[in-house]
């Protein structure tokens, strides 16, 4: 299976998950749904969602699958080296195109070994602490890792995600050093946040949200240009003195 070279400018611009390949609606038996991250993330929670609207235009069983680690790349690598039919798809997002661009141990050509169906969703993500630390605001937090270069830590869910990204961008633009702890999902990130093992986070908004209106945590940005619906009170990174123009969006995908 093959794809223009374009596609990956097109990475978070296709079309509707409803215009899916005529082939998937060819062929018979259940549709597998892999999914690189673990169950409770916002991935997962996404693919779930998708999944029955899937099912339901297509007349066929879809069952999400969880292979979790290196970033989505180990589920990436079971659907290449699966069969090359439409029965099986993985959900991902911008760790489809960047791992294999940083990661020179990753043999994974995905413009060449997949097919892009659809875009299904794009969000902004969140920077979050534990409501009873003492960073009010991004600057407060910038001035703590300045003051203790070792000591501040940011969870994601894994190396070369769009969480990853984002916590690079502002460590470099802040000119402080985090220590990035990856994780296989964004369940395990919010957990360890929770329970004060890491010192922030990189959320999904909808992921952050619950625990924002349990005033559980505190949400310094949001990653993308304009302030996100979900949370009106919270600056957009790109509104941020100093941050201007930073802005990274994640988007979640389906290949076959």
């Amino acid at each position: 299976m093959t794809v223009k070279a374009s596609a990956f400018r097109a990475a978070c611009l296709a079309a509707s998950l409803l215009a899916a390949p005529a082939a998937f609606a060819q062929s018979t038996g259940p549709i597998t749904l892999l999914v690189g991250y673990s169950a409770g993330g916002s991935a997962d929670f996404a693919a779930r969602v998708v999944a029955p609207e899937i099912a339901s235009r297509l007349g066929r069983t879809v069952v999400v699958e969880n292979a979790t680690g290196a970033s989505g790349m180990i589920a990436l690598q079971k659907l290449i080296n699966g069969k090359a039919d439409t029965n099986t798809m993985y959900y991902g997002g911008f760790d489809t195109v960047a791992v294999p661009l940083v990661n020179k141990d990753v043999k994974i050509d995905w413009a060449k070994e997949t097919i892009p169906v659809s875009r299904t969703v794009v969000t902004s993500m969140a920077f979050a602490v534990l409501k009873d630390k003492p960073y009010t605001d991004l600057q407060a937090f910038v001035a703590a890792a300045k003051a203790d270069p070792s000591n501040l830590t940011y969870g994601t869910p894994g190396i070369a995600s769009a969480q990853h990204f984002l916590g690079e961008m502002v460590a470099a633009r802040a000119g402080v050093k985090l220590l990035h702890a990856p994780y296989r999902g964004g369940a395990q990130v919010s957990n360890d946040l929770l329970g004060g093992i890491l010192s922030s986070a990189v959320l999904t908004t909808s992921t952050a949200l619950p625990f924002v209106q349990q005033d559980k945590i505190r949400v310094l940005f949001v990653s993308d240009t304009t302030r996100s619906p979900q949370l009106p009170n919270v600056p957009a990174l790109s509104e941020i003195p100093g941050f201007e123009g930073l802005s990274l969006p994640l988007c979640g995908r389906a290949f076959s």
